[in-house]
């Protein structure tokens, strides 16, 4: 919800009224950087790493978009988010320290 509400918030700040694509794009954004398909999540199916990671996804989005970042920005920046969040799982789960 926090997401949307900035995303709101910054659309209405910029004088553009909000459009319910707005926000599924967002999701969908958010959606692609955690399985790398754009599209919906039933996220009862998903494990509770992913549940974990997909609220980082999305609190991550929310302060790119609150700092103005574009679209494309944003896409890169989630995409190695989450790549880089996953590594360090995977050191966390094997015993790796940096």
């Amino acid at each position: 919800r926090v997401m949307t509400d900035i995303k709101q918030d910054i659309l209405l700040m910029l004088g553009k009224q909000p459009k319910p694509y707005d926000f599924s794009n967002e999701h969908r954004l958010v959606n692609w950087a955690l399985t790398g398909e754009f599209g919906g999540l039933v996220e009862e199916t998903l494990s509770t790493d992913q549940i974990k990671l997909l609220s980082d996804l999305r609190r991550k989005n929310s302060v790119l978009i609150a700092t103005g970042m574009d679209y494309e920005m944003r896409k890169k920046a989630l995409q190695s988010f989450s790549a880089e969040w996953r590594i360090n799982r995977e050191h966390k789960l094997i015993g790796v320290t940096a």
